[in-house]
């Protein structure tokens, strides 16, 4: 039976709200969806601690939200954490904090990397055939997760593989931040995603084959297809950048374009180039894709703008998939 579902979502980055008709055959409608940044990834301190601020602030959004799902009848409100909570000394103060509002569900990195790639595979089936593989990026704040599989003959998702590396976006945005200049900056968050990557072992079931699809999800793949040409200036449709595609050479290209742009001083880019810096958090987000899809030998990414709380949905709403590792 369909029924109208709201989920938030307390990310590293991103606090949002989604709310959406769905049933075990998949979303049929989005009703509502906002967000925006959030202080929860910035606000870490040097133990590990959430600051007593950022809970509030979150704590205060969550009860806009809880008042918004329930103006546009929804009948189930649920909410979910990631990174940033999950990797707070002080998480269970966050959770206390929260709960007279909402309780929060902190996902693991297995959870995200199967949840975004559920969300994928369900925006994206009409373009996926049986048997293909498909690979997904999703580059969160705190981490980014891999995760490859695709489609059974009758058309169950089914997951093959999964990995979760510590590329989130705030991390790379850091080495910007603390190095002397936009050059350094980028060479050390360059040096990060290879070193990172060292670690990542190929999906089984892409070794010898790249995948058929990619597909990236998060900020940094949004930024980087409002950069290139083909739309509006400014433009911030999502139905335009949702299903764009992004060749691998672009990508190159605009990296290889950005050396001339290294030695700009730090100081004329103000936060651009700080945590959570929209030019650090692009620069950063080319870094990782570039580097993945040379691993891969894929011919390009697709943006998604189906993030990981269309994925905790879908599951909520009774969605098959099945995991099948190998």
């Amino acid at each position: 039976m369909q029924k109208r579902y709201a989920v938030i979502e307390f990310g590293t980055r991103g606090l949002r709200l989604l709310v959406a008709d769905a049933s075990p055959a998949g979303i049929s409608q989005v009703v509502y969806s906002t967000g925006g940044l959030g202080a929860l990834g910035r606000s870490l301190d040097a133990d590990g601690n959430l600051s007593l601020e950022a809970i509030a602030s979150a704590r205060a959004q969550a009860e806009a939200y809880v008042r918004s799902a329930s103006e546009q009848g929804a009948e189930q409100i649920s909410a979910f954490a990631t990174q940033a909570v999950r990797a707070a000394r002080n998480q269970a103060d966050f959770l206390a904090a929260l709960e007279p509002v909402c309780a929060v569900q902190v996902l693991d990195m297995e959870q995200e990397a199967v949840l975004s790639f559920l969300a994928t595979v369900e925006a994206f089936h009409h373009t996926l055939r049986p048997g293909e593989m498909a690979l997904v990026i999703d580059q969160g704040g705190g981490s980014l997760e891999l995760a490859c599989g695709g489609l059974h003959a009758e058309g169950t998702v089914v997951l093959r593989g999964y990995d979760s590396l510590q590329l989130g976006t705030v991390e790379l945005t850091r080495q910007f931040a603390q190095a002397d200049s936009l050059r350094e900056g980028f060479e050390r968050a360059a040096q990060l995603v290879q070193a990172e990557l060292s670690h990542h072992v190929p999906f089984p079931s892409l070794v010898g084959s790249p995948p058929a699809q990619v597909y990236g999800l998060g900020s940094a793949i949004t930024t980087l297809a409002q950069r290139l040409p083909g739309g509006e200036p400014g433009r911030k449709s999502l139905k335009w950048l949702h299903g764009r595609f992004i060749p691998r050479e672009t990508i190159g290209e605009l990296i290889q374009r950005t050396d001339r742009e290294l030695d700009t001083p730090k100081g004329k880019l103000g936060e651009r180039v700080g945590v959570d810096g929209d030019l650090s958090t692009l620069l950063g987000g080319m870094l990782s894709y570039h580097y993945i899809l040379e691993k891969y030998k894929a011919r390009g990414i697709t943006v998604n703008r189906h993030g990981l709380r269309y994925g905790v949905l879908l599951a909520q709403a009774g969605f098959p998939y099945q995991i099948e590792l190998g």
